[in-house]
Formats: C-alpha cells, structure tokens, sequence
C-alpha cells in the first residue's frame, strides 16, 4: 500500500542520511589523522635535533640550567604531541 512504501522511502531516506553523516565524518577524521601524522613528524624531528643539540653542546658554566633549558623544550615539544594525538581519539 502506499502508507507502506511512504514509510519505506523515508526509512531508505533516513539511513541514506546517516550513511552520509557517517562518510563526512570519516572524512573529516582521515584529515585530522593526517594533519597529526605531519606535525608529529615535524616534532618527532625537532625533539632528536634538539636531544642531539643537547649532547653536542659545549658544557656551559652552569650545566644544569642549560640542561633545564633542553628538557623543558623537548617536554612541550612532546606534551603538544600527547595532545594533538589526544584529540583524534
């Protein structure tokens, strides 16, 4: 009857709907997912420039500030990571 395929076209409607909710976010993830892959590269790369800047330094007067200074920089550098990471998931 025609109350029955009313009801199925709206049905067929409604999961084409979800189906393409469900595809825009796949999307939308696949590009964040990227966007981390590159900046995770980009700091993966400048934390070992710096853990080799750090073992190749002269020794400063005060070593411990200068090592600091490095642990410090190469703990935001991987704290930006954890979160960038945390936000995909």
């Amino acid at each position: 009857t025609a109350d029955k395929l009313t009801r199925a076209e709206q049905i067929i409607n409604d999961q084409q709907h979800e189906i393409d909710h469900y595809k825009q976010e796949h999307h939308n993830l696949t590009i964040k997912l990227n966007i981390l892959l590159d900046e995770k590269d980009v700091l993966t790369d400048r934390i070992r420039a710096l853990e080799k800047e750090w073992k190749l330094r002269p020794i400063p007067e005060n070593p411990s500030e200068s090592d600091d200074q490095y642990e410090n920089e190469i703990r935001t550098f991987q704290n930006t990571l954890q979160q960038r990471e945390d936000s995909i998931q």
